[in-house]
């Protein structure tokens, strides 16, 4: 069945979503400028979709004459989603991203960025058109499917969880390749570079990771993380054939597109920094893995431990 929500109620609904991320972008930029770190955004990258979308379920289950009813499809969609941004939260936690909250450490590229555009006005603008405007408003772009789940069918069906067992193998491939590169990290990060250049894993050597998911795409944890927000956009396709396409997947869109952004900036970097990352980018696929390396790794009975 669906649920019968009255244009009073969604206009209610958005007001209060609306001022949410007025309120987000504000802290951002203001933030940014107080502590002379760009990385406001970063720190509530996983919270923000979450609060947007548990948003629509409390205010829809509260709000007058619906009698405490429970949409269920948005509730999975909630459920997923709180999942999601709790994992990544402890990540970026645990890698010092949050610090004391006023003082942090700053994204790596922001630096750099602010040395390639070396005029603090010009800086200033992009920090707070794209940096807190743009991609708040992305944030609340990709959470925007919730929206449309609302005003559909509340019980869940086999495609329902088809979608939500989609997303939670994706959250399991970015979880696994996020404690790899972290692992390696660390222990490289534990090194001197004397101890680096002696060391015994070749990796360690080149300075980069190129083993586990990251011999079959360079960026795995993005694949994962970029095909979630595709399957949350696809809990907002009812079964109506007119709703197969809404304007919600603008938000999967916009974020696919940030994120080609984001890796073609940052393996620059690694390219200039390690002579080997260019031999790395000519052999193995960017962000898609690649299926040719899979299933020769099958077919040879072993798993991708180790790459020269």
């Amino acid at each position: 069945f669906y649920e019968m929500i009255s244009d009073v109620e969604l206009k209610y609904i958005e007001s209060v979503e609306i001022k949410c991320l007025v309120a987000f972008i504000v802290y951002s930029y203001v933030w940014s400028v107080i502590g002379n770190n760009c990385s406001k955004v970063d720190q509530i990258w996983s919270i923000t979709p979450v609060i947007y979308s548990w948003l629509l379920l409390v205010l829809h289950y509260l709000y007058e004459g619906n009698n405490f009813e429970i949409h269920y499809r948005l509730l999975l969609v909630c459920l997923l989603l709180a999942t999601w941004g709790i994992r990544l939260t402890y990540n970026f936690w645990r890698k010092g991203g949050y610090g004391n909250l006023i003082i942090h450490e700053e994204d790596y590229r922001w630096p750099i960025l602010r040395k390639m555009i070396n005029n603090v006005w010009l800086f200033q603008l992009f920090n707070l058109t794209f940096i807190a405007i743009y991609q708040n408003v992305l944030l609340f772009l990709i959470a925007a499917p919730s929206y449309f789940v609302l005003q559909g069918p509340s019980s869940i069906s086999i495609n329902d969880v088809i979608i939500a067992v989609a997303f939670i193998g994706l959250f399991i491939m970015e979880t696994v390749a996020d404690e790899q590169h972290f692992r390696f990290q660390t222990y490289k990060h534990s090194l001197s570079a004397e101890e680096r250049l002696k060391s015994d894993d070749i990796d360690v050597k080149k300075g980069f990771y190129t083993c586990g998911l990251f011999a079959y795409c360079r960026h795995p944890n993005y694949f994962a993380e970029q095909s979630m927000w595709v399957c949350v956009y696809l809990f907002s396709i009812t079964p109506k054939e007119s709703d197969f396409i809404n304007w919600t997947i603008i938000g999967p869109i916009l974020l696919i597109l940030l994120f080609q952004g984001s890796m073609r900036f940052g393996e620059s970097i690694s390219a200039s920094k390690y002579p080997l990352y260019k031999e790395y980018q000519r052999r193995i696929p960017q962000c898609i893995p690649s299926l040719a390396i899979i299933v020769s790794d099958l077919l040879e009975g072993k798993g991708r431990k180790k790459r020269s």
